[in-house]
């Protein structure tokens, strides 16, 4: 993924109700056996997600897999760039970065349009205001021990469902366990007609 651009694309219609919580709509990170890994992020800018029911629109994630594949995560160097995408209808977060092994890069998401996003999907395989995962925020911020700048945003209505799953309804939503984030939260607009 080191220098991966993903530039103007169109994701629509992808995944179901019925979709497992780890069907991710898209899904990018840095696995590496040896833990020592560092490379220059990956990029997304103008891309169009719409009407998604698969978790997660942007999804940024690492975590350590040595109780399962043998697999650890490597890290980013430099910045993580997330910009002038257009996302409508998402299930799950709109724009989600977390990594579970300690990233350590600067992460800037900015002049993003984000609509009706953190829908529930039916990730139980049963019922659709279940929503067995915990990113229901249009904008969702995990763990690591990198910098986010959340800048210049337009997001308008996230979910509005009784789902409070780690307490994560929200537009900007911290989902932070182990490490620590340091975020700069500037100009943006959050907006929903419900209390």
């Amino acid at each position: 993924v080191e220098f991966h651009k993903l530039y103007g694309n169109e994701i629509t219609g992808y995944g179901c109700y019925g979709s497992s919580r780890l069907h991710h709509t898209t899904y990018l990170s840095l696995r590496d056996a040896t833990n020592d890994a560092t490379v220059v992020p990956w990029e997304w800018g103008w891309n169009y997600l719409h009407d998604n029911q698969a978790q997660n629109g942007i999804h940024n994630y690492d975590e350590d897999q040595t109780s399962g594949t043998g697999e650890r995560c490597g890290n980013l160097g430099g910045t993580l760039r997330i910009h002038h995408n257009v996302i409508v209808n998402q299930a799950g977060a709109g724009i989600f970065v977390s990594s579970g092994c300690g990233w350590t890069n600067n992460t800037r998401i900015y002049n993003n349009v984000i609509l009706n996003a953190g829908l529930p999907g039916d990730w139980d395989g049963i019922d659709p205001t279940d929503a067995d995962a915990a990113n229901t925020a249009a904008i969702g911020v995990g763990n690591g021990d990198y910098t986010v700048y959340i800048h210049n945003n337009t997001v308008h209505t996230w979910n509005r469902d009784e789902i409070l799953t780690d307490g994560s309804r929200g537009c900007i939503s911290v989902f932070n366990r182990l490490d620590t984030v340091s975020m700069v939260v500037d100009d943006n607009v959050c907006f929903t007609p419900y209390d």
